[in-house]
């Protein structure tokens, strides 16, 4: 079992990108406009600007009924790693299902 000690506000990579671990979900605050260090999903995504890619993000799963692999997820389109946006008002992101930051 992995615990949290000690929750605090971290920064990442000396980026305007900070990191609230005091919630179930880490909370990503931006500052400006910053580079997507993970996919983002788009979806109620209210950004300024973008500069960059946008995939759909599928990956294969485990069922029951079909075994590893063989369950396909459905497509979250989102930003690529990489890409340049800016969020409208300083918007937080949370890290959740499989890295994918998304609005909350």
């Amino acid at each position: 079992i992995v615990e949290i000690e000690e929750c605090s506000r971290e920064k990442i990579f000396n980026s305007d990108i900070s990191v609230e671990l005091n919630n179930a979900d880490p909370l990503i605050k931006i500052q400006e406009k910053t580079i997507a260090l993970a996919h983002v999903d788009l979806e109620n995504l209210e950004a300024e600007c973008i500069r960059g890619d946008i995939e759909p993000l599928v990956g294969r799963e485990w069922s029951k009924e079909k075994g590893a692999g063989n369950k396909v997820s459905e497509a979250v389109i989102s930003l690529t790693p990489g890409t340049c946006f800016t969020l409208k008002n300083n918007a937080k992101l949370k890290i959740g299902d499989y890295g994918i930051w998304k609005k909350i």
